[in-house]
């Protein structure tokens, strides 16, 4: 089946349907239990941004706002 006639899949994050060439490949951070594991998920733009945006602020301020 061709790429173009694929229907849209779900955000893992938040659901909404979204064609799977406009998903966007996001690093997040490894689980404590795999320290040195590279996590990579699958999101819609605007969820990729959210979680990029939540992962610095962890990282810089201990995630305190």
């Amino acid at each position: 089946m061709s790429a173009l006639l694929r229907p849209p899949r779900p955000c893992p994050l938040c659901g909404n349907p979204v064609s799977t060439s406009a998903l966007v490949e996001t690093h997040v951070e490894p689980p404590s239990r795999y320290p040195k594991a590279d996590v990579v998920v699958w999101l819609c733009v605007a969820c990729a941004v959210e979680a990029t945006d939540l992962a610095d602020d962890v990282k810089h301020d201990g995630g305190r706002r």
